[in-house]
């Protein structure tokens, strides 16, 4: 640990040219299926989530107690959760939910919003709208398919259409040399959108606020994005799980299924409402065409081969849930607004260690450590904190396990994600976390 805090407060952060330039990062061979690689963040989580003593890299909110919810709720739903039995449920969601969900739309359709578990409905959704490009007898592509995600990020957003045989481009986020924060470059997605290399961009999948920068998009160009698919006849699938956790209320987009008729928006209890046991999400659908009304029957009679339906408890809390929604989302943006004025207190005495920006949204952050190959990687970094003070923080390295994870063109540069670390401040005791790696980083340098 000497060793890495030495070397860190002498040297520059290293920058990879995909922070200052345009780029394409082909993240997966097209042309044929090939199995599901690891998936590296809930491998690290599976290792130490339920043994660290401290979490400082969740990106979920601080679960509340179901009693509280159930106690907070209007009389026919107590009436429901006392009545209810443990029967099956209807595959596409219970009625009462389909219609809270609903209403947290402009013009979301009761027909075509179906539930599930988050991460199911990503696969669902992936494998539905794009295996239609496949041959049903060998299992390659009619015609090569591309799709364009924000990068770096939950694995299965880009993995799943990798697995199924696309070509993947990373839309990758650059650091402003004079701020150090983090943003998306529309002018970078434009250009992989307009790149002719024969195959045909199917899809846009994006993420904001960004899980793990934090990253927001500006009202106008969240419009240019949707103008630029419309151009092009591209749908758009946005993971808004971290919607209505923005630091300035003005900055919230709309969600895609109201913003373009082609646009796809998955949510869920997990982050902003603070329930992620209830394993409760859904997708709700633009206005579409015949394409995506296909697609929209097909994820149903996909999801007969998954969980089919989600459990009847699950659903009544989430009914209860979204009947409480203003009260719930202001209590997690309450701990968030904590645990971030913690971190940052700690990011700014340690700024010889960290490369801090104030994310605009979301419920984490990924600054780098001010560190180069010749020193602790973040891996390692992340590895002593868990170990010699128990804190645990994600390192980079978790996003970047993509094949053919390289810049188009700039084959020796790093990843994104690489020398970064996920901090998570959406939990309640984020404040005694960030104190206790405080402690342990001050020590470090006092024993130097």
């Amino acid at each position: 640990m000497m060793l890495l805090l030495q070397s860190g407060a002498r040297r520059k952060v290293a920058r990879s040219s995909s922070q200052s330039r345009a780029f394409s990062s082909k993240v997966g061979p097209a042309a044929h299926h090939r199995k599901l690689a690891p998936f590296m963040l809930e491998r690290y989580f599976a290792k130490h989530e339920f043994s660290a003593p401290y979490m400082l890299c969740s990106s979920d909110c601080e679960p509340i107690n179901m009693h509280e919810v159930i106690e907070q709720a209007d009389p026919e739903v107590q009436t429901m959760w006392r009545s209810l039995k443990l029967a099956y449920t209807e595959s596409r969601g219970h009625p009462l939910l389909i219609e809270e969900i609903c209403a947290c739309y402009e013009t979301a359709r009761e027909a075509k919003t179906v539930t599930g578990v988050p991460q199911e409905l990503i696969y669902l959704f992936m494998t539905a709208f794009l295996e239609k490009n496949r041959d049903n007898a060998s299992g390659e592509a009619l015609q090569q398919q591309r799709v364009i995600a924000t990068y770096p990020g939950y694995q299965s957003l880009t993995e799943v259409a990798v697995h199924l045989g696309c070509d993947v481009d990373a839309w990758t986020p650059k650091v402003d040399d004079g701020s150090g924060s983090v943003f998306f470059d529309v002018d970078d997605l434009e250009a992989l959108i307009r790149r002719d290399d024969g195959a045909q961009v199917k899809l846009l999948v994006i993420n904001f606020p960004h899980n793990p920068t934090g990253c927001m998009l500006s009202k106008g160009e969240l419009e240019r994005v949707v103008a630029l698919c419309r151009e092009f006849g591209i749908a758009i699938f946005s993971d808004e799980m971290y919607r209505g956790l923005e630091r300035k209320e003005e900055d919230r987009l709309p969600a895609i299924c109201d913003a373009y008729e082609r646009g796809i928006s998955l949510s869920g209890m997990s982050k902003v409402f603070g329930m992620p046991g209830v394993r409760q999400g859904w997708l709700c659908w633009g206005e579409g065409d015949s394409h995506l009304d296909d697609c929209f029957e097909r994820v149903l009679e996909l999801k007969d081969y998954t969980t089919i339906c989600s459990p009847g408890p699950s659903e009544i809390l989430t009914i209860a849930g979204l009947r409480q929604k203003e009260r719930l989302m202001d209590r997690c943006r309450m701990i968030c607004a904590q645990g971030l004025e913690a971190i940052e207190q700690v990011m700014g005495k340690h700024e010889d260690i960290f490369s801090w920006y104030e994310p605009p949204g979301g419920s984490t952050a990924f600054p780098s450590l001010k560190l180069t190959k010749d020193d602790v990687d973040a891996e390692k970094f992340c590895e002593l904190a868990v170990s010699e003070c128990g804190v645990l923080l994600l390192p980079g390295e978790c996003y970047d396990v993509l094949p053919g994870n390289q810049l188009h063109g700039v084959q020796d540069q790093s990843p994104f994600g690489s020398g970064r670390v996920r901090l998570g401040y959406g939990r309640s005791n984020a404040a005694e976390a960030a104190t206790v790696l405080d402690e342990w980083l001050t020590k470090a340098k006092n024993n130097m």
